[in-house]
């Protein structure tokens, strides 16, 4: 594990080091996630929320860092889900999820690849409605929504928004 993440970090420092772009705030939202991913004590579940918090900065100065830094919060979130019975730790895997589902929805649909976009969506919209996330909810409404309004689709506009 410990190899793993200095690789990535390997991967992400250089790019979390480039502050052009991040406002102070955001700068420093990325080194604590750094930070919680190279903390040998870190919980798995603070490790894929960090992996989730990367991909929505990094995705910023490189589009591709996404889907990487997505799928790795998601196999982290997979697994917590199927060993631990402790209903909080099991909510915030859920939680990891949604967002990882809603970022690569974003990714794909950013792609062109529409369907894909849309499966993930309604992934992460399911895990939002199961939780009764309210704010997750919301976003992914509006993001499938957004993706129709870009399609056309006014009756499906209208329907998530």
């Amino acid at each position: 594990m410990k190899t793993l993440v200095a690789s990535i970090l390997f991967l992400i420092l250089p790019l979390a080091g480039i502050s052009q772009g991040f406002s102070e705030d955001e700068q420093q939202q990325i080194d604590k996630f750094n930070l919680d991913l190279n903390n040998p004590n870190s919980h798995d579940t603070t490790i894929a929320l960090a992996y989730v918090g990367l991909s929505e900065y990094l995705y910023i100065s490189n589009f591709d860092t996404l889907p990487y830094l997505c799928e790795k919060a998601q196999v982290i979130a997979e697994n917590g889900i199927k060993t631990t019975l402790n209903p909080k730790i099991q909510s915030t895997y859920l939680r990891v999820l949604g967002g990882v589902y809603n970022n690569l929805g974003y990714y794909y649909e950013s792609k062109g690849d529409i369907e894909k976009a849309l499966n993930y969506y309604h992934k992460s919209l399911k895990i939002e409605e199961k939780t009764d996330n309210k704010y997750g909810l919301a976003t992914i409404l509006n993001n499938i929504g957004l993706l129709y309004y870009r399609q056309g689709s006014k009756d499906k506009v209208l329907e998530y928004h």
